[in-house]
């Protein structure tokens, strides 16, 4: 009987416990939570079953990557001076107010926008990797490169390959991928440090406080060479999005090829990623290429702001970035989204946006890799559609890519319209004003359209209740996850 009493004693301590540990993780979550949604669906679970959510919250529920804030503070000089460095060289193609008007988006970027740019619009995973592997060979002193996924598959030996030709050349190579995003890449790793390349992982620190931080993952794809040149968009590297993928094949995917003093800032991302997972800077160089001659200012005449994102930010700097494209737009609002999850505030931008009059389709995936965003994207869609936005299921394989047309700015990255991409993935995207380059957009998304059928209201609302159901539970993790 004693034993027994001391049992209970033991678990009623042990409950006791784990109560007030759901308690003060509770208390966080409504200091720091990125939403009011998110918040109280974290705090019902806490204190109702603290012993299932505190793990879930140990893992998802932060805030700001505070490892990544911390190396920011201790080492502010080194990164300051980088980031003076990008800004000098920079200084005589920055834009001000230009293209970027009255919503001051050049202050969330790191460098302000610049003119001078020769922007390229890749379709397509051949021609991205093409056009990728092409410029490293014409690298003399460094490259770059930076990819969520990064497989040691064809494609991923293909990158070996040419890594291996420009560190025989005398080229430093510097190799970053995402530790979630690519976590088995060993024999890969091993081989490009034996060609001379620095590589690293960027992930958790195992840290007391930073080492349950599993959430945050760097999303960009960001190539540079030499500082002149630099890629972003949605592709990755491995075999699916050469159009290799069992299921979801054909895959559609854009990227950007830039190439003027817009590439420094693609640099200056990477720097700071590549400072957090190396504790150390890359060697690299802040300089453009001289100035153009007048006559050759139409075809350089891009410009660009590059917008990098993250949880280090103090604002929801890629929220900013969205809605400042959506509330100036007048005429035309175009969005190709994998994964659309979008917060209340873009919400809202687009049902004000349609309500005005502005002409909005939206292009979803049929197919879909992720399970729970599709499913919940039709509540979305069903609430958008009654303010006269248009949705579009795209059914020639799958669509990855990331794109906004915005009137005459087109914004092409790696960011995607849910709340991962958001408030938890490290993203970059690059805002472009040019002729041209937002004509190729127009005819890509028309070319996009052309390949998807359009979901009616009716089609949405006749779904069955069961169905409607699953996509209201799915949407009420949006914001969690």
């Amino acid at each position: 009987m004693p034993f027994g009493l001391e049992m209970w004693m033991l678990v009623l301590g042990l409950g006791f416990l784990l109560q007030l540990a759901g308690v003060a993780c509770a208390l966080d979550a409504v200091l720091c939570g990125r939403t009011p949604q998110g918040t109280i669906a974290w705090c019902i679970g806490l204190l109702v079953l603290p012993l299932i959510t505190i793990p879930f919250y140990l893992v998802f529920g932060a805030r700001r990557f505070t490892g990544y804030v911390r190396a920011r503070r201790r080492d502010r000089t080194a990164l300051s001076r980088t980031g003076e460095a990008c800004n000098v060289a920079s200084s005589p193609w920055m834009v001000r107010p230009g293209p970027f008007p009255d919503l001051a988006l050049d202050r969330l970027g790191l460098t302000a926008p610049t003119s001078g740019n020769v922007v390229e619009l890749l379709v397509n995973g051949e021609a991205t990797f093409e056009r990728i592997f092409a410029d490293l060979e014409t690298a003399t002193d460094y490259i770059l490169i930076q990819f969520f996924i990064f497989r040691d598959d064809a494609l991923g030996k293909r990158f070996e390959d040419a890594i291996r030709r420009a560190s025989a050349r005398g080229v430093q190579v510097y190799v970053l991928y995402d530790l979630v995003g690519t976590p088995r890449i060993s024999r890969l790793v091993d081989a490009l440090k034996a060609c001379g390349a620095e590589v690293h992982a960027f992930g958790r620190k195992f840290w007391p406080i930073t080492r349950y931080q599993l959430n945050f993952r760097n999303h960009r794809k960001v190539v540079v060479i030499d500082g002149r040149v630099a890629f972003i968009g949605g592709h990755n590297v491995g075999m699916e999005y050469l159009g290799q993928h069992k299921v979801l094949s054909p895959w559609r995917d854009t990227h950007m090829r830039i190439e003027g003093p817009a590439a420094l800032a693609c640099q200056l991302a990477f720097c700071e990623d590549w400072h957090w997972a190396s504790k150390a800077l890359p060697e690299v160089a802040w300089k453009t290429q001289p100035r153009r001659n007048a006559e050759e200012v139409p075809t350089a005449s891009a410009e660009v702001l590059i917008c990098p994102t993250g949880p280090v930010d103090e604002l929801d700097t890629l929220t900013i970035c969205f809605l400042s494209l959506l509330t100036r737009a007048t005429r035309r609002i175009w969005i190709a989204s994998p994964y659309f999850a979008p917060d209340d505030a873009i919400l809202n931008a687009l049902q004000m946006a349609a309500l005005r009059g502005v002409d909005v389709h939206i292009i979803i995936p049929d197919k879909s890799d992720n399970l729970l965003v599709n499913l919940a994207a039709l509540t979305y869609v069903e609430e958008l559609q009654q303010a006269g936005v248009h949705f579009h299921k795209f059914g020639k394989g799958f669509m990855h890519q990331k794109v906004i047309l915005a009137d005459d700015l087109a914004a092409v990255g790696s960011a995607n319209l849910d709340n991962r991409s958001l408030r938890i993935n490290f993203e970059i995207t690059g805002m472009v004003h040019d002729h041209k380059f937002v004509e190729e957009v127009r005819a890509m998304l028309e070319d996009d359209l052309r390949n998807s059928r359009e979901l009616t209201p009716q089609e949405v609302k006749q779904r069955r209740w069961t169905a409607r159901l699953v996509s209201r539970l799915a949407r009420l993790l949006a914001p969690i996850l």
